[in-house]
């Protein structure tokens, strides 16, 4: 049994693990807030309004890529473009959406770019920020053309309990991207055995997506689904 000054002791730690707790969680609320406020002002085009904002959401959360690169979008369209460039490189280099790299190498990309005298009264007759998206749209409207008509295979087998929890998810994408080719794969079927072999599978469930050509464009599982789509169709 716990005697009078162990039982303070006691009490006194539950309130700070409390504390510690309930501080954790707003923060975390607060950076959500600060961001989605951010964002909808720098896409409404008050930029100064949403610089402080997406400050604020990268100081509560320095690792968010979200946020890196909606910061670096604004000051770039304030021309502060050093502190653009040091996000966007961030971006670029640590964030784990592999869109989001990508676009933010192509905003680098543009600050890199050799420019003529023909068009460097374009340049600064037009935002930065404009210029740096119609690359981005540019790039991957040309990447998918390339693809061409993709298909996404997913492997599974009856008694694997996470692809009956994925399945629906799949089934509603399918329905969805209609660009897009879905097809499941009974990974116990015979008749998929050599199908299963060529594409090396061995947990499940398991996508692999390919291009209009049949390359193998990724095999991984299903934790980069969404992500895949938009890199395949841009929505």
């Amino acid at each position: 049994m716990l005697n009078s000054l162990q039982f303070r002791v006691f009490g006194q730690a539950l309130i700070v693990s409390a504390l510690f707790i309930y501080s954790t969680v707003a923060v975390a609320i607060a950076s959500t807030s600060d961001l989605s406020k951010g964002v909808e002002l720098y896409n409404a085009g008050k930029y100064s309004q949403s610089l402080p904002l997406l400050e604020a959401a990268v100081r509560a959360n320095p690792y968010d890529d979200s946020s890196h690169y909606y910061l670096g979008l604004c000051y770039q369209s304030l021309k502060q473009i050093t502190l653009a460039k040091s996000h966007f490189q961030w971006v670029a280099t640590n964030a784990r959406n592999a869109t989001v790299r990508s676009y933010a190498a192509k905003a680098m990309a543009a600050y890199s770019a050799p420019t003529t005298a023909s068009n460097s009264n374009a340049s600064e007759a037009q935002p930065a920020k404009q210029t740096s998206q119609q690359m981005v749209v540019q790039a991957a409207d040309t990447k998918i053309k390339q693809l061409g008509r993709c298909k996404v295979l997913m492997f599974e087998t009856s008694w694997c309990h996470y692809c009956h929890e994925f399945a629906p998810q799949f089934d509603e994408a399918a329905q969805n991207y209609r660009s897009v080719d879905f097809q499941h794969v009974d990974a116990e079927d015979p008749a998929n055995l050599e199908m299963k072999q060529k594409y090396g599978i061995k947990s499940y469930p398991r996508l692999v997506y390919l291009d209009g050509k049949g390359n193998v464009l990724y095999n991984e599982g299903r934790g980069e689904f969404s992500n895949r789509l938009h890199e395949l169709t841009g929505r």
